[in-house]
């Protein structure tokens, strides 16, 4: 049954990723999306409450859960559809984009909503959109394909960044990790910046105090943190928690001495959404030139090897 549950927390998170920007909208279009995120939200968690205490196959639970994200899609489909509003339009169109890869895995309903859009810069937005999650499900070829796109569709300097950013963060081994965003701050209000620790072997750790990956894999990497900070390792970690309490509750179970960005955005921090991280755990390891080694998918252990490559 644990595919099945992955499923079910999967589809969970789905419709929450893009909901805090928007959950306060003032205009007509802007409000009436929130409200359709938010209904779908507490209908999504309904229904898997309702298949966990169902006794079904792990084949039943997905072929249900499919069933339930091709309705919630038609609903996106018809909102989008009926909007004259492109900015909520778009929002929407990347909610479509969003449940037909990440629940439903049907790349044709992806191009569909790509080609739904209304001009070039609207389908350049989300060709980037969709390069991000087939970034964050590891297909890198069809990731790349889209940003390469998006980059050539046009000149807005907002989506050459996000489809430069993508194309980066595919291949980032050996290029140097783009500094953090302007004014980022740690835990306790002091200024955070990537280049002050040229010189040192820094982990940039991506993770929050509800993440269940994250949580099996912190006490090792706070091992390895104890074993080889003393040698010139640093980690940073970069918090999606919207609660301060429970971001520095988990860091105290789990011995996590390091420094934490921390915003109280939730899966919308600044830092996570300036690098385009829409899944945690994440990591990455930068050398003292400040160029990144590799990213670490195995935790502490890759970590550690890694780790006596560049400190022993």
């Amino acid at each position: 049954m644990k595919k099945l549950a992955w499923i079910a927390m999967l589809a969970a998170c789905c419709a929450a990723i893009l909901l805090g920007d928007w959950a306060s909208a003032a205009g007509t279009a802007e409000a009436e999306l929130a409200a359709l995120r938010q209904t779908e939200q507490a209908h999504l968690e309904a229904f898997v409450r309702t298949l966990g205490e169902k006794r079904v196959t792990r084949a039943e639970g997905e072929a249900l859960t499919k069933d339930y994200a091709r309705d919630m899609l038609r609903r996106y489909e018809a909102f989008r559809d009926r909007q004259t509003d492109r900015a909520a339009a778009l929002e929407a169109g990347k909610e479509v984009i969003q449940i037909a890869l990440v629940m439903l895995d049907d790349e044709k309903k992806v191009e569909e909503a790509i080609g739904a859009a209304k001009d070039r810069g609207e389908g350049a937005r989300l060709r980037v959109h969709a390069a991000e999650l087939y970034a964050a499900l590891r297909e890198p070829k069809k990731a790349g394909r889209l940003a390469r796109e998006a980059f050539e569709a046009t000149q807005d300097p907002e989506i050459l960044f996000l489809a430069s950013r993508t194309l980066f963060f595919l291949n980032p081994v050996g290029k140097e990790f783009p500094e953090f965003p302007p004014n980022t701050k740690d835990v306790e209000g002091q200024p955070l910046r990537l280049s002050e620790y040229r010189g040192k072997v820094v982990l940039i750790h991506f993770w929050a105090s509800w993440c269940e990956p994250c949580a099996a894999e912190a006490p090792e990497l706070a091992r390895v943190y104890r074993d080889y900070h003393s040698k010139g390792f640093e980690i940073l970690g970069v918090s999606q928690d919207e609660s301060k309490e429970a971001m520095e509750a988990a860091a105290r179970r789990f011995g996590m001495t390091w420094r934490q960005q921390f915003d109280g955005r939730g899966r919308a921090n600044v830092v996570s959404d300036y690098y385009g991280v829409r899944s945690i755990p994440r990591m990455y390891l930068i050398g003292r030139d400040g160029k990144v080694v590799r990213r670490i998918v195995g935790g502490g252990q890759e970590l550690e090897k890694a780790l006596k490559k560049l400190l022993d």
